[in-house]
């Protein structure tokens, strides 16, 4: 006999399994690896100095630099809007200095990336070890 699982159970799962991702806690990967949940810029800019983190948002360079931003805006000239954060070095990581796209002075991703690094003072420096760090 099939089991059958109706549309409320599969509700009340979806539910519970994205509270769990939103809370800035940690879970693990598949690879064993300890990586934090994602978390939104408005939150990291929160956190205090070092803080371990993994956050998502649309990347935006200008000869300003490289920031991580809650959104785009597209009219002309396209901008970073709403919370930001600098990021440093990008071109340290070419997996990451890649998505950026555009002509001219200003580039942006295509949608919004997840970025690992350590949260200091409205600044993002980006690391891969931050995974495994210790969040506080």
């Amino acid at each position: 006999m099939r089991p059958v699982i109706n549309f409320a159970t599969v509700a009340v799962l979806a539910l519970v399994l994205s509270a769990c991702g939103g809370t800035g806690g940690s879970v693990t990967t598949s690879g064993g690896a300890r990586m934090m949940a994602p978390v939104s810029i408005e939150q990291v800019l929160t956190f205090d100095a070092d803080t371990p983190v993994f956050v998502k948002g649309t990347l935006y360079s200008d000869a300003n630099g490289v920031r991580l931003c809650e959104a785009i805006g597209e009219s002309a000239p396209v901008s970073c809007l709403g919370d930001q954060i600098t990021i440093l070095d990008l071109d340290a990581f070419p997996e990451y200095a890649d998505l950026l796209v555009g002509d001219g002075e200003v580039r942006t991703s295509n949608g919004e990336v997840d970025l690992v690094g350590f949260y200091s003072n409205g600044s993002l420096r980006i690391d891969p070890a931050a995974a495994n760090a210790d969040a506080s």
